[in-house]
C-alpha cells in the first residue's frame, strides 16, 4: 500500500486573540483607575453619601463637613441637625467625631466626640401635632461604645430650663447592659438597663466620691413595676436644689419656706422607699423609712391611687424629742426655734387620706415622754405630753401635759403642773388646769371659749397661797409675813397682751405683816402700823390693763400693839402705776420694795 502523506493543521487567528487581550488589559486599567481615583476622593465620595442617606432619614438639613475615612475609621469635622419628635425638636451640633468599625463583619464599634451642643424644646403633643410626621420610626444609634468629652445640653421644658455641660459615656455592648455615664465637676449620674428593659438602676453620687441616692426599677411583668430607692435625704436635697439639672421652676416648687428650714436638720438622714404596682400604675403601694446612723426614726404605709386621684398615708414615728422639733421646724412657732431640748423621746402615729373634692381627713397621735425643755430661765424636767389630733375636717384635737418638775430661774421649782385641754373647731375646753405654787394652788376654771373671739376669756383660781413664800419669792428682804391666800383672778387673753379686770384674793385666816426698814421721824400711821401688824383681814383687788397700768387695792384689818395702844386698826392700801415701769425698777434692780413702799408713805399722807 502507497502511505498517505500527513494533514497540514491549520493556524489560529493572530488578531483576534490579541484584541481580546487588550481589551481585557483595557477594562482592568479602566477599573484600578476608577477606584485609585474614588480613593483619592473618598472623603468626598463619604460626604457626599452620607448626606444624601441622611436626607432620607427623620433627620431636617443634615449639614456635613470635613469627612475622612479609610478602611478601619471614619472622622467627621462637623455633623449638624435637627430631628422633630412628636414634643419638640432636637437641634444637635457636633465636632470632632471619629468612628471606629470593623467591615468585614459590618460593626460599627465606637463613635468618638469632642463637643456635642444639644438644644431641646419641649412642647405640648397637641401643639406640635400638625409638624411632626406621621410615622412610627425610631432613631437607633448601631454602635457599641459612644463618648462624648463635652456634652453641652439644654432642655427647655415647661418648668424653665434644665442644663447639663460635662462627660457622656455609653456602652452599648450587644446582649450587655446599656450603661450611661454623665460626669461634671460636682458629681456622676450612672444608669444601667437591662438588654430585656426589664430592670433599670440609677446612681448619683459627689464627685468625690460618696453616694447620694440608688434607684432600681424592675419590670417582671408588662403591667408590674417595683422601685426601690436608698438616699441621704440631706444631701439629696442639696442635690435637687441646686442641680442645673432640675428646672428652676421646679426646683422653687419643691424647696419652699418650710423645706428649706427643714432642710438643715436632715443631716445623716437616710431614706429607703420601695414600691410596687400591679396594674401598670394606675394603683401604686409603697413603704418608706427614715433612719439616722441606722438608728430608726419614722416610717409611712403608702397608697396611691393615679386614675382617681386618691392617696393614703399611714405614719408611724419613734424618735428623740430634739429630731421631732427639727422635722416639724417649719410649722412651730418662731420663739420655739430659741429653745432647746436636751432629752426625751416621741412617739406616735399619722393617718391621713386624701379623695379628689373632698376634705383632707386624718389622725395624729403623739405621745412625748421623759421631756427635758429648756426655754429661757424656764427648765423642765421628766416632762409628759400627749396630743391627738381626731379630726381634720372639725379641726377636733385633744392636749394633755404633765410637768413634775418646772424651775423658774434660779430660785423658783414649780411641780406637777398638769393641763388639760380640747379643741372642737372653734371651741376650746378647758378641762384641767394645775399647779402648785408659793404652797398654795393655781387652776383655771373647767370652762368652754371660742379661740376666734378675742380676747379669750377665762378664770385663774388661786387656792391656799402662802403669803410668806409670795412675799420671798419677790424679793422683799425687809418685808414678811403669814398667812393664806385664796381667791379669783378673771383674765382675758389677746394675740399679744392680757388684761385682770377684778381680781379678788382673801386671807383664809389671820396672819401677821412685818417691815424691818428703817425708821423716819416723820413716818405715817399706816406705815408704822406695818411694822407689827396683825391683821384678822386682808383683801386685795387687782386690776391689769393690757397697756401696762396696774391697780392693787389693799384692805388691812388688825392691830399693831405698839401702835395706839394696840387697839384695832383698818385702813386701805391703793398701789398704781405701770407693770413695765415696776419691773424696770425692781426686777432689773432687783428692788421691789423701794417703788411700792413710796407708794405706801404717799398713801399715809394724805
Amino acid at each position: 500500500m502507497t502511505a498517505k502523506p500527513p494533514a497540514l493543521q491549520t493556524p489560529a487567528e493572530p488578531s483576534k486573540t490579541l484584541w481580546r487581550r487588550y481589551l481585557r488589559a483595557g477594562v482592568w486599567l479602566l477599573l484600578m483607575g476608577g477606584a485609585i481615583v474614588l480613593w483619592e476622593q473618598r472623603g468626598a465620595v463619604l460626604q457626599w453619601a452620607l448626606t444624601q442617606g441622611l436626607q432620607n432619614t427623620l433627620l431636617l438639613s443634615p449639614k456635613i463637613s470635613g469627612a475622612r475615612f479609610d478602611f478601619q475609621q471614619a472622622e467627621l469635622a462637623n455633623l449638624q441637625f435637627t430631628l422633630q419628635t412628636p414634643n419638640g425638636a432636637i437641634t444637635a451640633e457636633l465636632e470632632g467625631i471619629k468612628a471606629d468599625y470593623d467591615l468585614p463583619s459590618a460593626r460599627l464599634n465606637n463613635i468618638k466626640m469632642a463637643k456635642a451642643r444639644l438644644r431641646f424644646v419641649y412642647q405640648a403633643a397637641n401643639k406640635a401635632a400638625g409638624e411632626q410626621p406621621t410615622t412610627d420610626e425610631v432613631l437607633a444609634l448601631p454602635v457599641r461604645q459612644l463618648n462624648i468629652e463635652q456634652l453641652d445640653l439644654e432642655l427647655d421644658t415647661p418648668w424653665g430650663m434644665s442644663r447639663f455641660a460635662g462627660r457622656f459615656d455609653a456602652d452599648l455592648q450587644p446582649g450587655e447592659p446599656l450603661l450611661i455615664v454623665l460626669a461634671d465637676a460636682e458629681q456622676v449620674i450612672k444608669a444601667e438597663v437591662n438588654p430585656q428593659s426589664t430592670n433599670a438602676k440609677l446612681a448619683i453620687q459627689q464627685s468625690a466620691g460618696r453616694g447620694m441616692m440608688d434607684l432600681d426599677l424592675d419590670r417582671p411583668a408588662p403591667t408590674r413595676l417595683q422601685a426601690n430607692l436608698k438616699a441621704d435625704l440631706h444631701d439629696s436635697m442639696q442635690w435637687l436644689k441646686s442641680n442645673s439639672l432640675i428646672p428652676e421652676q421646679l426646683r422653687d416648687s419643691i424647696f419652699t419656706a418650710a423645706v428649706v428650714d427643714i432642710q438643715p436638720n436632715l443631716a445623716g438622714v437616710q431614706v429607703n422607699l420601695s414600691a410596687q404596682s400591679d396594674d401598670d400604675l394606675a394603683n401604686l403601694t409603697g413603704r418608706v423609712e427614715l433612719t439616722r446612723n441606722q438608728a430608726y426614726l419614722a416610717s409611712a404605709e403608702l397608697a396611691l391611687n393615679t386614675s382617681k386621684q386618691r392617696w393614703a398615708i399611714d405614719g408611724h414615728v419613734d424618735l428623740p424629742l430634739g429630731e421631732f422639733v427639727g422635722l416639724i421646724k417649719p410649722w412651730l412657732p418662731e420663739t420655739v426655734n430659741a429653745w432647746q431640748f436636751p432629752a426625751g423621746q416621741v412617739m406616735g402615729s399619722v393617718r391621713l387620706n386624701r379623695q379628689p373634692k373632698r376634705p383632707l381627713k386624718g389622725e395624729i397621735y403623739l405621745n412625748g415622754y421623759q421631756l427635758g425643755i429648756l426655754a429661757g430661765p424656764v427648765k423642765a424636767d421628766d416632762g409628759y405630753i400627749r396630743f391627738a389630733v381626731k379630726d381634720f375636717v372639725k379641726l377636733a384635737m385633744q392636749v394633755e401635759v404633765d410637768a413634775p418638775n418646772l424651775q423658774i430661774g434660779q430660785e423658783t421649782t414649780l411641780h406637777n403642773l398638769q393641763f388639760k385641754a380640747r379643741l372642737n373647731n372653734r371651741d376650746l375646753s378647758l378641762d384641767r388646769f394645775s399647779m402648785p405654787a408659793l404652797g398654795g394652788l393655781l387652776s383655771i376654771d373647767p370652762e368652754t371659749v371660742n379661740i376666734y373671739q378675742r380676747p379669750v376669756k377665762f378664770t385663774l383660781a388661786v387656792k391656799n397661797l402662802d403669803l410668806a413664800q409670795l412675799l420671798d419669792s419677790l424679793n422683799y428682804p425687809q418685808l414678811s409675813g403669814t398667812g393664806t391666800l385664796t381667791g379669783k383672778l378673771p383674765l382675758r387673753l389677746a394675740l399679744d397682751s392680757i388684761e385682770l379686770k377684778d381680781g379678788k384674793l382673801n386671807a383664809t385666816r389671820p396672819g401677821v405683816l412685818h417691815y424691818q426698814g428703817p425708821v423716819s421721824d416723820n413716818e405715817n400711821l399706816a406705815f408704822s402700823a406695818l411694822r407689827n401688824l396683825q391683821y384678822h383681814s386682808l383683801q386685795a383687788k387687782l386690776n391689769y390693763q393690757p397697756d401696762g397700768h396696774y391697780q392693787v387695792g389693799l384692805r388691812l384689818e388688825g392691830k399693831n400693839p405698839q401702835v395706839l395702844s394696840g387697839h384695832a386698826i383698818a385702813f386701805n392700801l391703793n398701789l398704781n402705776g405701770l407693770l413695765p415701769d415696776l419691773l424696770q425698777k425692781g426686777i432689773l434692780a432687783g428692788d421691789f420694795e423701794k417703788p411700792i413702799l413710796e407708794q405706801v408713805k404717799a398713801v399715809g399722807r394724805h
